[in-house]
Order: C-alpha cells, then structure tokens, then sequence
C-alpha cells in the first residue's frame, strides 16, 4: 500500500499539516489512503488534494470527488486542476451542481471550455457571473479566455461591461 506522502507528496503533505486543522487532515487522509489512491487513478495530484483539503467542509469535498468525479466532470471535460478550484471556495457543492446541471447547455455553447468555468465558478458572486455571461456575453468584446481572467476579480463587472462599449 502506498504511503501518504508517495501519493501527494512530502510538499503538499507539509501544507496540508500546517494548515487549519491539519493535524486533523493528515490524520483523515491516513486512514483513507484508498481513497487518495482513487483520486490520484483519476489523475489527481498532491496540489489538487491539497486544494481539496482547504477551508471547510473538506471530508464532504473529498468525498463528493470520489463518488461523483468519473460520472459527472470527468465526462464533461473538467480535470482535477478544474475540480480542485471550483471547491476551494465557498458554496462549493451549488457550484458543482451547477456545473452537472448546466455546464453543457450554458457555458459550453458559447465557448467556454472547463478551464475558463473553473475561473469563472472560483470566487464569490457566480450566480450573478453566470447571468451576465447569459445575458451580455454575446456582445461582449472578450474572449473565453479574456472573461476567465476577469471573473474572479472583485471589479468583474466594471470590466466586463466595458467590453459592452467597445467595438468588435
């Protein structure tokens, strides 16, 4: 069986221990190195783990990827790069059901590629990033990658609707 550390790494491991409840992570993550051994199959990484294992609700967070990786993202395109930064924040769960439930019929048509809506689901206030994408990025000015870039900062939508006033 695979130690801790050979499956995410001396590095990843430390941040982890130093980390809020650390001790606590490392001590979870031992004792369910089948389930580390899953999500590195799946392509997970000792970054993405200690992504994972950020902020609350973390056990839920490593969870939720085991069972639901495979049948939900990983189909759709997301990796676990995407996956490790659309649950760093909060609300963590709505956003991934969002990306279930709406990804394919939403952001994918208009270009969107896993990694931009990883960005774009990343910080605070995506519900309202959504819906200006809905509604104004059709005569947006900025490319998929350009919106990506914006979305997670706190003068998105300043910067966004600037776009609006520009010409193609």
């Amino acid at each position: 069986m695979p130690t801790l550390e050979e499956l995410i790494g001396v590095d990843h491991l430390l941040d982890i221990t130093i980390s809020g409840h650390g001790d606590a992570k490392v001590a979870f993550l031992e004792q369910n190195i089948s389930l580390l051994e899953v999500l590195t199959t799946l392509g997970f990484n000792g970054y993405h783990i200690q992504l994972i294992t950020h902020g609350d609700g973390w056990q839920e967070k490593l969870n939720w990827v085991r069972d639901n990786y495979q049948n939900v993202l990983q189909p759709m395109g997301f990796n676990g790069y995407h996956v490790s930064q659309i649950v760093i924040g909060a609300d963590w769960e709505e956003k991934l059901d969002w990306v279930r439930d709406n990804y394919q019929n939403v952001l994918q048509p208009m270009g969107f590629e896993p990694t931009h809506a990883a960005k774009i689901l990343r910080s605070k206030g995506c519900e309202d990033k959504i819906d200006w994408l809905k509604k104004n990025y059709e005569n947006s000015t900025y490319t998929q990658a350009e919106v990506a870039r914006i979305m997670p900062s706190k003068d998105w939508l300043q910067r966004m609707n600037y776009s609006l006033t520009t010409n193609k």
